[in-house]
This record gives structure tokens, C-alpha cells and sequence, in this order.
């Protein structure tokens, strides 16, 4: 039976062949190896973490290309160098530089995406666009409404409470966007609320319907 080494030597076309599978292998086996982070050609162990673990993660070199990824983080054994890192969460996607040195740092935080907020949320840059507290005016109708508040079982407490509420309530709205006349919007004020026993807070309108805008 002839063994590898005897067809090499007897064929120079198989020999090149051979060499050429040889060292294809040599080469995915390095790139595999680096993108599972253990680099056996030595290198500096680093971290890339997306914000609560989440998106796709791709680090590529100054070459374009791709040395790791991951979803969430990627833990590599890079060279010393410059490195893109392409964050992707759904349609959302953004690029960052990250710079591997001997004594710099080893993890590497990425910013959040910055998705738009679809209503406006306190606290983010879209809450002046949130429409402005205007008096309503009730009528009739057949919605029903219920708030329900506790209040301190002290005298003053129920008072104090009752108070804020009461002013809590003049700044409620309900407002249903549809067409009434010119207008287009129906709104409505909360009444004044009733009180119980314990001086909590409940208040209701079977009267809701047709609203004018009022001024």
C-alpha cells in the first residue's frame, strides 16, 4: 500500500496539490482560532461588551477584516493595533474605534445605539415635544373613569392629601382624536372627587361623550 509521501514523490502535480490544501488549512486554522479568541501567536486578551448584552458585535483590523464577533460581547486575542467595531441592533447600527496596546485598556464598553423615543418620555431630549396641559370642559357621555389614591389615617394627612389630589385632578385630561365639527378633538375635565371614610379618594363620571374644545 503506498502512503502519501510515496505519491508525492512519484507525482510533482499531487505534491503541489497536497501543499497547497496543506496550507489553506494552516491559514482557517489560524483565523478560526483568533476569532475564538486564543491567538497561539500571542496577542492581548481584550473585552467588547454591547449595553445589556445585547446586538451583534464585529471587530475588523485595518485590513477590513473581520477578526471576532459575537451577540452581546467578544472576547479576543488581538495584536496591537486600530480596530472598527460595528455594534447592529435591529435597523439600528453604529461604528466605534477601539485602540489594543500593551498597558491599555483590556474591555471595551460600547455606547448605546441611539434609538428615537416613540412618545415623550422624561428624561430624554424628546420630552418637550409633549403637548401642553390646557383646561377641559366636560359633557355627557358613557365612559367611566376610577382613580384611587391612599391617604394617611391622620386627620391632617387625609386633609394634606385630599388637597393635592384635588388639584391633581384639575390637571387630568382625556382627550379621544376624533372628528367632531371643526374641531377634531373632544376633551373632557375630571369632576371633583367624592371621599370616603378613610379619607381616600374616589372619583367617576358615567357623563363622558360628546365635548366641545372649549377656550
Amino acid at each position: 500500500m503506498r502512503s502519501t509521501a510515496d505519491e508525492e514523490r512519484r507525482d510533482p502535480d499531487t505534491a503541489r496539490a497536497v501543499k497547497a490544501a496543506r496550507e489553506k488549512m494552516d491559514a482557517l486554522a489560524k483565523v478560526t482560532t483568533l476569532i475564538s479568541g486564543s491567538d497561539p501567536n500571542g496577542g492581548i486578551e481584550v473585552e467588547v461588551a454591547a449595553p445589556y448584552g445585547a446586538g451583534d458585535l464585529s471587530i475588523v483590523n485595518g485590513s477590513y477584516a473581520l477578526v471576532a464577533s459575537g451577540v452581546g460581547w467578544v472576547n479576543a486575542s488581538l495584536p496591537p493595533g486600530t480596530y472598527s467595531v460595528r455594534h447592529q441592533l435591529g435597523d439600528e447600527s453604529a461604528i466605534e474605534t477601539i485602540k489594543v496596546f500593551e498597558g491599555g485598556p483590556r474591555k471595551f464598553d460600547i455606547p448605546p445605539l441611539p434609538f428615537a423615543s416613540p412618545i415623550p418620555l422624561f428624561g430624554t431630549r424628546y420630552f418637550h415635544n409633549g403637548s401642553d396641559l390646557r383646561s377641559l370642559a366636560r359633557a355627557g357621555g358613557n365612559f367611566r373613569l376610577l382613580l384611587w389614591a391612599p391617604a394617611p389615617e391622620t386627620p391632617v394627612g387625609a386633609d394634606s392629601n385630599r388637597t393635592r389630589i384635588e388639584a391633581e385632578l384639575k390637571r387630568l385630561r382625556l382627550e379621544v382624536f376624533a372628528a367632531t365639527g371643526s374641531s377634531g378633538r373632544r376633551r373632557i375635565e375630571l369632576p371633583a372627587p367624592t371621599w370616603t371614610s378613610n379619607g381616600s379618594a374616589l372619583s367617576w363620571s358615567n357623563e363622558i361623550g360628546h365635548l366641545d374644545r372649549g377656550p
